[in-house]
C-alpha cells in the first residue's frame, strides 16, 4: 500500500505546483475559482486524497505521512526544470518573508490534525465505511481549513517549494508524535532513517536563497 502513497505525493505535488500558477495568474485568492490551473490542481489534489487514504487504512500513520514530502521533490522539479523558478545558492542567513511561512506551518498543523482523524476512522474499515465516519469528516473538516490557510501562505510566497516544506514538515509532526503517544504506533530503525531523510531534505530546501 504505501505504492499508494508516493503516487498521492506526486499528485499533490502537481496539484500544488498547477494552484500556484493559477493563483499567481488571477493575483486574488478570492478570484483562484476562475483560473483552469487553479481548478485543476485541487481536482488532482483530492485524486490524490483519495490514494492517501486507501493507504492509511492499513499503513501507520507515521509512515504514510513523512512519504506525502516526497511531493516537494515533485514540486522542487517542476518548478526547476519548466517553471525555471529555482532560486540558487544556500544559507542559513537570509531574509525570508515569514508571515506566509508561518501562516504555511499554522495550515500544516491543520493538515496533521486531519490526518489524525483520517487515520483513526480508516483503521480497519473499508474505503466506504471510512468515507461515511464522522471522524472523517471532521478530518475533512480539519484539512479544508489547512487548505484555504495554504491557498493564502502559496499566494504571498514566490515559492511554491518553501511554503510545501513548512507545512509538509508540521503535517509531519503532529502526526507522528500523535501515532507514537496515542495510537500505539512504533517506528523502525530504516523507517526512523526514512523518516529523518525526508525531513532533512525538506529542511535543506528551505535554504534555498532567492
Amino acid at each position: 500500500m504505501l505504492e499508494l502513497v508516493i503516487v498521492a505525493a506526486c499528485m499533490v505535488g502537481l496539484g500544488t505546483v498547477m494552484q500556484k500558477i493559477g493563483l499567481d495568474r488571477v493575483g486574488r485568492l478570492m478570484d483562484a475559482w476562475k483560473s483552469p490551473f487553479w481548478d485543476g490542481g485541487t481536482l488532482i489534489l483530492a485524486s490524490g486524497f483519495l490514494f492517501y487514504l486507501t493507504a492509511l487504512q492499513t499503513e501507520p500513520l507515521a509512515i504514510v505521512q513523512p512519504l506525502m514530502n516526497v511531493s516537494i521533490f515533485v514540486i522542487v522539479f517542476i518548478e526547476f526544470v519548466f517553471l525555471k523558478k529555482m532560486p540558487s545558492g544556500y544559507s542559513f542567513h537570509y531574509s525570508l518573508n515569514m508571515k506566509p511561512l508561518a501562516i504555511a506551518a499554522v495550515a500544516g498543523c491543520f493538515f496533521g490534525a486531519g490526518s489524525i482523524m483520517a487515520k483513526i476512522a480508516a483503521t480497519g474499515s473499508t474505503l466506504m465505511g471510512t468515507l461515511l465516519n464522522p471522524l472523517y469528516i471532521l478530518s475533512l473538516v480539519l484539512a479544508g481549513i489547512g487548505f484555504v490557510i495554504f491557498q493564502w501562505s502559496l499566494k504571498d510566497y514566490k515559492y511554491a517549494s518553501h511554503t510545501t516544506a513548512i507545512s509538509g514538515t508540521l503535517a509531519i509532526v503532529v502526526p507522528i508524535v500523535a501515532g507514537i503517544l496515542f495510537l500505539n504506533e512504533t517506528l523502525t530503525v530504516p523507517q526512523l532513517v526514512g523518516v529523518a531523510v525526508i525531513t532533512t531534505v525538506a529542511a535543506f530546501l528551505m535554504l534555498k536563497r532567492g
